[in-house]
């Protein structure tokens, strides 16, 4: 299996650009975004990470090779994505484009990908307090 930044490496921006634009065309509103975010990945120092991406069109999701839980990983650093193994049916190129979708699912910016987390994360405290003060099991 291949590593995202193996494939990220494998292409051109042209290339990658143009096969997203074929797969999700009602992105074309946001090319630019994309074309930010490829630019970024190229340049960001990868940071390392265990999990193995699950790629197909309609849904990205990490495993660790001792577990089979699934996990959600829209959140996460995009310098770590850049590690993880792809395992997917589909070709490296289409997989690297469902990942950048997922990946920019939040926002093209991750600085605001991380406030958003944050608040969520913030909320979830909020309420976990409510519901501490009614008795309620905490969810956090």
């Amino acid at each position: 299996m291949k590593r995202l930044k193996d494939i990220l490496d494998q292409y051109t921006d042209k290339q990658i650009l143009d096969r997203l634009l074929k797969i999700y065309p009602d992105q074309k509103k946001n090319m630019g975004g994309y074309k930010k975010v490829v630019a970024e990945l190229r340049r960001l120092k990868p940071v390392w990470s265990d999990y193995t991406l699950c790629v197909s069109k309609w849904s990205v999701s990490g495993t660790l090779d001792d577990e089979d839980t699934s996990f959600a990983m829209e959140f996460t650093d995009w310098a770590e994505w850049l590690t993880m193994k792809i395992k997917t049916t589909y070709s490296y190129l289409n997989a690297l484009c469902f990942c950048l979708w997922e990946m920019t699912f939040m926002g093209f910016k991750q600085r605001k990908i991380k406030r958003k987390i944050n608040r969520l994360r913030k909320m979830a405290k909020e309420i976990d307090k409510s519901l501490e003060k009614k008795g309620v099991i905490s969810i956090v």
